[in-house]
């Protein structure tokens, strides 16, 4: 049902939240009872249970959180895209003094990005620019590869036969310059790495770079390197076989990793200039020589002043606005679904509907037992032992609840069976 509601029902909700985002905060409100209807019926949760809750057991954030990841990747794709009319846009001297004078002033879309950024600390990064994918038909890139170990299983084979294998394989390109590339990436480092014969370049991205940007950027930085020799035959090893098909299937996929498009210029230039270069899939940890050297991308401590490119952006983006969203969860200790899941992740559903239901309000700690008399608008019961309220529930609760639901009845024309 969730997918099913995120498909139908919240892609239009969030469709040109670019635009609409400009308005008031009490006119976007009003799109949230929608939000939590949809959770509510997709859970089996009740209408007493907290929104808050209701976000973390079904995995889906405000949708005040989602316009701003939505907002973010607007931006930074118009920073990708130096030939879109609003990529070196500035406000209007004009506009700035009114947004100054006047407070009530809704800003632009691009003044709420830039409190999105300042809020995130990404006002230091930019974007990878995305370029033109101008190849003549005479000059379409192609791309093969070298994999000399292809028959062979990894689990299934011993390591000294693939070190046997690269050795044979040596021997018939020994007029090949070897250059060993690698990439590295772990919870807050990511590098790269490249061995040429006589020297080793190694240096520092940032974090929210994937394995795939390190492993492609190690094979940018090797063949701008080339370009500088007085040799015209090298080989270059990587154990990134997504690399090499990315490089091999250019024209298959319709959106292409910044870096990928470079290599392949620099390839097409570097063999009009007869250079002959191959490339070669080496597999990683079996005790090949050349590529253990490679380690130096682990301790490279060098950072390079590059930039993110947009799909990178995007998960670290959503990565940071979670951290957020878990955040605002941590203060929420009096909240009685904390302590049964105190972090925001998801969790599998089971099998049976009903079952389901029955979990998820035990939960919430909001079931029929408990908030039966607010289900119906009936009098707290009293305990006839202890004469006290029989639940935990404030009145102010219980008021709260009644005017969430009159709200919701009358925006939605809801009919209580």
């Amino acid at each position: 049902m969730l997918k099913i509601y995120r498909a139908t029902v919240l892609s239009k909700l969030e469709y040109g939240c670019t635009i609409y985002g400009s308005a008031r905060k009490s006119v976007l409100q009003k799109l949230d009872p929608i939000h939590h209807t949809a959770l509510r019926l997709c859970s089996g949760a009740f209408r007493t249970s907290p929104v808050k809750s209701l976000y973390v057991e079904c995995y889906e954030p405000a949708l005040e959180l989602k316009r701003q990841m939505l907002s973010l990747h607007y931006y930074f794709k118009i920073q990708s895209n130096a030939n879109h009319p609003f990529h070196d846009f500035k406000l209007r001297p004009f506009l700035l003094r009114l947004q100054d004078a006047r407070k009530s002033f809704i800003p632009v879309f691009f003044t709420r990005v830039h409190v999105f950024l300042s809020d995130l600390n990404l006002l230091y990064l930019h974007v990878t620019p995305q370029p033109e994918t101008n190849f003549p038909p005479w000059g379409i890139p192609v791309v093969q590869f070298l994999n000399p170990f292809q028959t062979f299983i990894k689990s299934d084979t011993a390591d000294i036969i693939y070190q046997q294998i690269f050795i044979e394989h040596r021997q018939e390109y020994n007029d090949s310059i070897a250059i060993y590339t690698d990439g590295s990436k772990s919870a807050d480092h990511v590098s790269f790495a490249v061995v040429f014969p006589n020297i080793t370049f190694s240096f520092k991205l940032h974090s929210s770079c994937s394995v795939f940007t390190a492993e492609i950027a190690a094979v940018l930085l090797a063949l701008e390197n080339i370009s500088d020799c007085m040799e015209r035959k090298f080989i270059i090893y990587t154990d990134s076989l997504s690399v090499l098909e990315s490089l091999k299937s250019f024209y298959i996929h319709s959106h292409h990793h910044p870096l990928v498009l470079n290599v392949l210029h620099l390839l097409n230039k570097l063999a009009s200039r007869d250079f002959n270069i191959l490339l070669c899939w080496v597999p990683s940890h079996v005790g090949i020589v050349g590529n253990e050297e490679d380690k130096a991308a682990k301790l490279a401590n060098t950072i390079t002043h590059s930039t993110v490119p947009l799909n990178d952006f995007k998960k670290y983006i959503k990565v940071l606005l979670y951290a957020k969203w878990q955040r605002q969860w941590d203060t929420e200790t009096d909240n009685k679904l904390h302590s049964v899941k105190p972090h925001v992740q998801p969790w599998s559903s089971l099998t049976t509907r009903k079952a389901d239901t029955l979990l998820t309000r035990l939960r919430v700690g909001h079931t029929r037992y408990t908030h039966r008399h607010l289900l119906f608008g009936e009098q707290t019961p009293m305990c006839s032992h202890c004469n006290c309220s029989a639940d935990s529930d404030s009145d102010k609760e219980a008021t709260d609840i009644r005017r969430i639901r009159s709200s919701v009845n009358e925006t939605f024309n809801f009919k209580k069976k």
